[in-house]
């Protein structure tokens, strides 16, 4: 789950794009237990927004 990081906090990565492969590489740093930031510029969107329902 996704937390506010705190000016000045020390974090393991920073990836700048939170493309297909800047997520992945992301979450993949996250689960060996990394402390990763990604940033991205995109407006904000919903996870609804991002999957599909067959037959709606």
């Amino acid at each position: 789950m996704a937390t506010p990081v705190k000016s000045g906090e020390k974090v393991d990565a920073v990836i700048a794009g939170a493309s297909a492969s800047g997520s992945v590489f992301a979450a993949t740093l996250a689960k060996a237990g990394k402390k990763v930031v990604l940033l991205e510029t995109g407006p904000d969107w919903q996870l609804s927004a991002a999957t599909s329902r067959a037959g709606a």
